[in-house]
Order: structure tokens, then C-alpha cells, then sequence
């Protein structure tokens, strides 16, 4: 009975595909000259694009980060990370072919959480930004999966409408235009992959991905790949541009199998699809890879992984140095860029910063912040509320909400770190720092008073 069910659905968006293809070919053919060169304008291509954030079970190396927001939402260069992703996607669509129809956000944090920033953001980017709560943790083709009713809506169901995903803890320039070109060269292509080199040594630590140097097709996938020698220095960067259509059958596919391999695996009887994880990395791309299915565009420019609070500093750079232009027209968190501070300084209009404090480089500044006398601040992220009284010093750290640190102390990181410890500084919501203190490397907890100097430790 489930086998009949998969053929009917199959069979009802083929049909629906070739419908809608035979009514765009005689629309082409009988409509007026300025219909067509509105259709030539958009090239006749709708796009979603689908974030995905996962939730609260994951993401706990960004605490204590991430106990009062999602980490989707903790500010970065004065913006949340998930408005940079927006502006670039504004950016992007404004200057192509393609009709950019909705954002749709996926995750499994309550929905309460993403309400007002979704609602401010579809004002600001005029279309629809909509978060969609998973029922459990799906993976990543199973999210998308879940959701291919909510992915397909508002789509025309041709062959001509693209879907991109993103994953939600990566930053780059995310090259929307590129890959479109990549994928209009493969006819029956389900997705192209963005493809980007690291040193040898780090491969482990992401998926692998061989590609042929001519065609650029993918022939070979592995996922975080062991042994001393991996078979190429290129990455996924997790982001991909996908055939809606062709991605969902596929996931289908794939769902069978597993579900005809393990007996112990049973079927949503709403959705068709394995309780259990459908990860795009293990269950999806190494079945695509030699296929001629999917194709890798290289990626040569800046691209970062934001998994920890010391990754955010490092994010922060790179955001202000090269998507600058972006960040000044995202109201409502407005910034401003100070030309007498020291570097990329992001200060947001109504924090206190005194003439006399020296700002930079790389150092972002939230709302209602108080900088005093004679402060020193440089790589570094100061969150809204927070106080650094007359003559601190603050390097290499990331101060949460209402951190007060007093006169003379000394917030000390480094960008160098151990594999249990941070390097940088990270001081939780509403901690406290004595005056005259030095405070090395530390990760203090929300609420928490320091009273004499310490030196790489947690404080719970």
C-alpha cells in the first residue's frame, strides 16, 4: 500500500510538471510582446530558498551563547547571523533573472522564537519569511522532505523552478548567480553543489568531495572522511541549488531503500518518509555522486563554519570587511561605521561609546552598550546592555547582555585555542567582572560574579 501511494504522488507532480510546462509553452507562444519580455526578464524561473537552523539539541558548543537566543539569532557584526544570510540572498536575487518567491526557515526551536524576526524581515525583504518547526530532528534531506508540500507551494511545479538550500552555522558570499549559470549546463542535473578548497589536514573535520575537472560533475562523496590521505582538499560548503522535483523524488527513492533495508524502520503516515534521519551528506549525495546528478561549482572566496564562539569573532571580520555594503541598509538594526576607529567597527546609534576609548579593529558594538573613559576594545563582541567602565581593557572576547565590568579590569583572549578550551574570552548574560582584575581565557556562565583574577577556566 505505501509502494501504491509513492506511484500516485510520483504520479501526480509529473503530471502537474508537464501541465504547467504545456500552459507556459502556450502562453509563450500566444501572449503579448510585453508578457514576454517579462517572462524573458525573470527567465521564467521561480526560487525558494530554504535555511536550515536546526535547534536547541544541537549547537551546544556555541553556549553560553546560545542560552538566551537561538544561535541562529545571536548578533554578529552587529546583525543576527540569519539577517546577513537574508541580505546577501536580497543582494543576490536583486541583481539575477530569477524570482526569488519565498525564505522559508527549518528547524526544531519553538516557533516563538523566530515569530518577530520573521515578521520584520518578509517587511523588509518583501516576501514572505516563514519558519517551519520539524516534528523532530528529520536531518537534512528529511527536513526538506517533510516540508516539499510548504517547498512546493507558490513554485509553478516545472522543471525551470530551482530550490537553494543553506546551511544555518556557515558564512560566505554566497554565489546564487554562478551556481545558476553551473546548473543551466547539465539538462538533467537534480543540483549543484558549491565546492570550496581547505588544507589537507582539515578535511576530516567536513565532507569530501571529488569532482571530474572538466565537467565539474561530483563522482565521489565521503562524509568527514578518515584516514591520513583524503582523496581531494575540496569541501561541501553546504550549500547547494536543487530541481525541487527531481531532489524530492530522488529523497523518495532513497526513504525506499532504507525502509526495505532496515525492517525496523516504519514510515510517517502523513508524509512517506522514515522516522529516523535522512542525512543529505550520508543517505543522499554519495547515492548521487557518478550519476551525472549533481554537479560542483568551486568556490574560491572567503567561507567560514561558525559551530563556536570563537568562530564568531572570526565571522565578524569577515562580515565587515566584505559584505559592508549589505549591513547599512538592514533596518531595523541599524549600524554605523565610525572612519576615526581603529579597522572594521560596527557601533550601533544608540550605544555610549566616550571620545577618549579606543575602538578596533574588528569590534562591534550593540544597542544601549556604555564604553567609558580611556577603554581599550579591539576583536571583539560587545552585546546590547553591556558596561566596560573607565579604562578596561577588552581583546579577543565576546561579552553577552548586560555584562558589567569594572574599572581597570582586563578581558583577555586569544585566537589561539586548545581542543578543550576556548581561546577567547566569553562572559554569559549579565556576568559581573570586579574592578582591577585580569580575566585570561576563561568561559563564564550567565549571572555569575568574578571577584579575583582567574586564567582559562569555566566558570559554572
Amino acid at each position: 500500500e505505501r509502494k501504491r501511494e509513492r506511484e500516485r504522488e510520483r504520479g501526480e507532480r509529473k503530471e502537474m510538471s508537464a501541465t504547467v510546462g504545456k500552459r507556459e509553452r502556450e502562453e509563450t507562444a500566444g501572449g503579448t510582446a510585453g508578457q514576454a519580455r517579462k517572462r524573458s526578464r525573470v527567465g521564467g524561473v521561480r526560487a525558494k530558498v530554504v535555511i536550515l537552523v536546526g535547534g536547541h539539541s544541537k549547537g551546544t558548543r556555541f553556549r553560553p551563547l546560545s542560552f538566551d537566543v537561538p544561535k541562529p539569532l545571536v548578533p554578529i557584526a552587529g546583525l543576527p547571523l540569519l539577517q546577513h544570510y537574508l541580505n546577501e540572498c536580497s543582494c543576490a536575487f536583486r541583481a539575477s533573472e530569477v524570482e526569488l518567491a519565498e525564505v522559508l526557515l527549518l528547524g526544531f526551536f519553538q516557533a516563538e522564537e523566530f515569530d518577530s524576526f520573521c515578521n520584520d524581515a518578509s517587511q523588509r525583504m518583501g516576501v514572505p519569511v516563514r519558519y517551519l518547526k520539524e516534528p523532530s530532528s528529520l536531518g537534512t534531506a528529511g527536513s526538506l522532505y517533510h516540508f516539499r508540500d510548504e517547498i512546493m507551494s507558490g513554485l509553478g511545479g516545472g522543471g525551470g523552478d530551482r530550490l537553494f538550500v543553506l546551511h544555518g552555522d556557515i558564512m560566505c558570499k554566497f554565489p546564487f548567480a554562478p551556481m545558476l549559470a553551473e546548473f543551466a549546463k547539465h539538462d538533467s542535473a537534480v543540483g549543484v553543489i558549491l565546492g570550496h578548497k581547505v588544507p589537507h589536514s582539515e578535511v576530516p573535520s567536513y565532507g569530501c568531495l571529488v569532482s571530474d575537472p572538466h565537467s565539474n560533475e561530483l563522482l565521489h562523496y565521503v562524509e568527514k572522511p578518515s584516514g591520513t590521505t583524503p582523496l581531494s582538499n575540496t569541501i561541501n560548503c553546504g550549500v547547494y541549488l536543487l530541481n525541487p522535483i527531481r531532489f524530492f523524488d530522488f529523497v523518495e527513492h532513497v526513504a525506499t531503500h532504507m525502509e526495505e533495508d532496515d525492517s525496523s524502520v516504519t514510515l510517517s503516515s502523513s508524509y512517506s518518509i522514515p522516522k529516523n534521519h535522512i542525512q543529505m551528506e550520508t543517505a543522499v549525495l554519495p547515492r548521487l555522486a557518478g550519476e551525472q546528478k549533481i554537479y560542483v561549482l568551486p568556490y574560491e572566496e572567503w567561507w567560514l563554519q561558525i559551530k563556536k564562539p570563537s568562530e564568531c569573532i572570526a565571522a565578524a571580520e569577515m562580515i565587515m570587511s566584505h559584505c559592508r555594503d549589505q549591513m547599512s541598509d538592514s533596518p531595523p538594526f541599524p549600524v554605523d561605521f565610525h572612519s576615526g576607529y581603529f579597522g572594521n567597527v560596527v557601533v550601533h546609534p544608540m550605544a555610549q561609546v566616550d571620545p577618549s576609548a579606543k575602538i578596533g579593529p574588528n569590534v562591534s558594538i550593540g544597542a544601549n552598550a556604555i564604553v567609558g573613559k580611556g577603554v581599550r576594545i579591539s576583536n571583539s563582541i560587545i552585546l546590547d546592555g553591556t558596561v566596560l567602565r573607565d579604562r578596561c581593557l577588552v581583546t579577543h572576547s565576546i561579552l553577552c547582555w548586560n555584562v558589567d565590568v569594572g574599572s581597570w579590569a582586563r578581558i583577555e583572549g586569544t585566537e589561539e585555542h586548545s581542543h578543550t578550551m576556548e581561546g577567547v574570552c566569553v562572559l554569559g548574560k549579565g556576568v559581573q567582572i570586579a574592578p582591577e582584575i585580569i580575566v585570561r581565557g576563561c568561559v563564564v556562565l550567565p549571572h555569575k560574579g568574578v571577584n579575583e583574577s582567574i586564567s582559562h577556566r569555566i566558570i559554572l
